[in-house]
């Protein structure tokens, strides 16, 4: 029989290699997570939600999966035996995100085939991150967002700024990044903000 003690113990666990193997990816895992899926995305609109945004929500619900927070993902002790099975996870849980992504999209064509692109970027939600509260009301994910900002402002130059204030505007319901000027100051973006997702893991596990 499983003790309250021994479920600590290993949920402890189990966070401590998250956080770890989060720390562990490289550029090129990055790159190589990207890759896989630009190629699930297969004929989905990349405008919407690029191969980009897709990796940097699914680490993002990874790492809240680490803290008490009632969102994000949590991998189990078998995804957690090396950083190849981590990947592999990794892998499956970008597979749901763009899964949740697909059905939104056929059920935007299905009863909003007249919806213009840029009211559906402006209120589409995305089931990234499952909760059973409202993710603005969950106070650490109020306090990650708070985190992220300070540190993507702190360290962005002066032209990434309006992309910066756009994203957090619509951060816990939007599905990317938002794309209102050059696609080059997204992508700055995007880097900066993953670099940031390991500084946050590494804080963590301290």
């Amino acid at each position: 029989m499983k003790t309250p003690s021994s479920r600590r113990e290993r949920h402890g666990k189990n966070r401590s290699l998250t956080i770890r193997y989060l720390e562990e990816l490289t550029l090129e895992d990055i790159k190589s997570l990207a890759a896989f899926a630009d190629r699930r995305l297969g004929s989905l609109p990349r405008s919407q939600f690029s191969a980009e945004d897709v990796v940097q929500k699914t680490l993002l619900a990874i790492l809240l999966g680490t803290t008490r927070s009632q969102v994000g993902r949590r991998p189990k002790a078998q995804h957690l035996q090396s950083k190849a099975t981590f990947l592999h996870y990794v892998r499956s849980a970008i597979n749901s995100v763009i899964d949740a992504f697909g059905r939104s999209q056929e059920l935007r064509h299905k009863h909003e085939p007249i919806q213009r692109q840029a009211d559906w970027e402006e209120s589409h939600a995305s089931p990234v991150l499952t909760s059973t509260v409202e993710a603005d009301a969950d106070a650490q994910m109020v306090d990650l967002k708070r985190e992220l900002f300070t540190r993507l402002r702190k360290n962005a130059s002066s032209e990434l700024l309006p992309v910066i204030d756009e994203w957090e505007r619509t951060f816990f319901w939007a599905c990317h990044v938002p794309c209102r000027r050059k696609r080059e100051y997204v992508r700055r973006v995007r880097m900066l903000a993953m670099g940031i997702l390991k500084e946050l893991a590494e804080d963590l596990r301290r």
